[in-house]
């Protein structure tokens, strides 16, 4: 059978599930697939990156089966593998050699960093990249039900950035690991040998306001604006800064018109995000927005143990567990909790037990903490 006549049956099996899943699922996991062949009863899905290709495996096989399968009316045996379209392709390449619309010179993405790695090239004291935490990698990220989705689409930003979703906004309450997939992000472009720009919205906001006071605006918009990637953290301390939106505004169309990657957090949904302007809110509104809801206990138990594992902890099972019942609100308070109960069990010179860990809560009640 032609590649084109898979094509037509992907799309309308795409138009099927389109139907059934949510729209967060289908864009993320479905929007960039093709129909790559049919024969033998075997259909190849192309999908954009490895992180599809094992997600539509693991996560949706069977409803993607019985979809086809109502389709070609008879059995199928599906099998995903990366096979980027031309347009995808397009884009991939996008980032590694950028022409400016202007005919210049193609800029090497690195070139700024690598200046200010060797200490050549002027140097910019009033606007620094804050340094990515080493400690925030996708690899020590500890994914589950209630964030797979937010880290499948980090993960595919940092493998294609500019080509998938552009913005990608993720939100969740404070403690849940947001930050963490934003230098997860930041980590995974600099080893591709790309520049990003990690900053939080209050840096950005004290920035911008020095730049005006000291008639810097210029050399603030080309720092910008030069970077492959901008990761920004925390938007909604936006709110209320008229000035610095519009500054922001101006900043994100340079870098979306140039295909560059912007990844932003929030701790609320755009839509509550009220007070931004409606510009702005325009803008965060046409990527992909998704959500970080709170661990489940597996989950909870998971980050716990890689937590131990990561620092060579001998903690118990039993007391993993039972830090996972009881604490529920935010990964920040869990690994806060085991870190405060391993330097107790260490300063008492004992085990990290259950009896240990009925002691460390008595002592901290006693403290009033």
């Amino acid at each position: 059978m032609t590649v084109r006549r898979a094509k037509d049956i992907w799309e309308a099996v795409l138009g099927q599930l389109q139907l059934q899943v949510t729209r967060p699922s289908y864009q993320t996991w479905l929007s960039g697939t093709v129909g790559v062949s049919y024969a033998d009863n075997e259909f190849v899905v192309g999908t954009p990156n490895p992180f599809v290709a094992e997600m539509l495996e693991q996560r949706m096989y069977s409803l993607i089966s019985q979809t086809m399968e109502r389709v070609v009316d008879g059995p199928v045996d599906l099998r995903f593998e990366v096979v980027p379209d031309a347009n995808q392709a397009r884009s991939i390449e996008a980032p590694v050699s950028r022409s400016p619309s202007n005919g210049t010179k193609p800029r090497t993405p690195a070139r700024g960093a690598t200046a200010e790695r060797n200490g050549a090239g002027r140097q910019l004291p009033l606007f620094g990249r804050l340094t990515l935490n080493a400690k925030f990698t996708f690899d020590n990220y500890v994914v589950g039900r209630s964030n797979e989705l937010a880290a499948a689409a980090a993960a595919a930003v940092s493998e294609m950035p500019g080509a998938l979703y552009n913005p990608l906004v993720i939100y969740s309450a404070v403690g849940l690991g947001k930050t963490h997939l934003l230098h997860s992000i930041g980590h995974k472009l600099k080893a591709a040998g790309l520049a990003p720009m990690y900053t939080t919205t209050e840096e950005f906001t004290n920035e911008y306001i020095k730049a005006i006071r000291e008639g810097r605006t210029e050399e603030f918009r080309n720092r910008y604006r030069s970077a492959d990637a901008l990761l920004l953290d925390d938007i909604q301390f936006l709110i209320g800064k008229e000035q610095t939106q519009e500054g922001f505004f101006h900043t994100f169309n340079a870098l979306h018109m140039a295909n560059r990657q912007i990844v932003i957090t929030t701790d609320r949904p755009i839509t509550a995000l009220s007070l931004l302007e409606d510009r702005v809110r325009s803008r965060l509104s046409g990527g992909l927005i998704v959500d970080i809801q709170p661990p489940d206990l597996e989950t909870r138990i998971a980050i716990l143990k890689a937590k131990a594992d990561m620092m060579a902890w001998d903690v118990r099972q039993d007391v993993i567990i039972h830090l996972g019942e009881r604490i529920d609100n935010n990964v920040r308070d869990l690994e806060g909790r085991l870190n405060r109960l391993v330097a107790y069990a260490r300063l008492n010179g004992g085990p990290v037990t259950l009896e240990m860990l009925s002691q460390a809560n008595a002592s901290l009640a006693d403290s009033g903490a």
